[in-house]
């Protein structure tokens, strides 16, 4: 359940966002290709970290992750965060700048993070639902590649994540890509058209639904 302080925190978090663009950064190897580094600091630019941080543009207005075992990992850098955190109700320990969101199973779209979110696998499709919310004129989704092959064998751009083997990682792009086409089927096409996926290595078919840029 979601307690009555984390329902709070969220609603002031929406239109947050506004007359800014949004930069998620996932954790796919092609973060490495791209210099993020260049938006930092940049009056009209927000960015939200997904999982692992990235330390060139670390700290980002935002941090999003759902799984327990990212808490664990990150727990120093937790410590010493002071932007916004979303989490699911998995991460048990909260703190001022954090707040809980509801995840409901099965494919959909959450417009009303009050309701709560579909992670859908993937943290960066949470993090999707959250920036609608925050309310941004445009959202730039970064280290989403999904790319089997990887980039020079990296699945992502630290490494190999030490909690899924690489050959189970895989097999999961499939099932993260169907909750991505569903999504994009149930969105309007005002709603799709707000959303760059920035990355030449992912190939699923749902990407043609939005809008792409190579993210070099």
């Amino acid at each position: 359940d979601i307690n009555p302080e984390s329902v709070n925190k969220i609603a002031t978090q929406k239109g947050r966002g506004r007359g800014k663009l949004l930069v998620i950064v996932g954790n796919g190897p092609s973060i490495l290709e791209a210099n993020l580094e260049d938006l930092k600091g940049h009056p009209k630019v927000e960015l939200l970290t997904v999982n692992k941080p990235d330390q060139r543009i670390w700290p980002t207005h935002y941090w999003a992750f759902f799984d327990s075992s990212q808490f664990r990992r990150h727990e120093d850098i937790w410590n010493g965060y002071e932007g916004t955190i979303f989490n699911s109700t998995a991460i048990k320990r909260q703190k001022a700048s954090s707040m809980q969101l509801k995840n409901h199973g099965g494919k959909g779209w959450c417009r009303d993070l009050l309701y709560g979110i579909h992670i859908g696998r993937s943290s960066v499709f949470a993090s999707m639902q959250i920036a609608a919310w925050l309310g941004h004129e445009h959202v730039y989704v970064f280290g989403c590649d999904m790319d089997p092959g990887g980039l020079n064998g990296k699945l992502h751009f630290y490494g190999q994540n030490p909690d899924v083997k690489p050959e189970d990682r895989r097999k999961r792009f499939e099932k993260e890509a169907e909750w991505y086409e569903h999504a994009a089927s149930i969105m309007s096409p005002e709603e799709r058209a707000k959303y760059t996926f920035c990355s030449a290595y992912n190939r699923w078919p749902f990407v043609d639904k939005f809008q792409k840029l190579d993210h070099r």
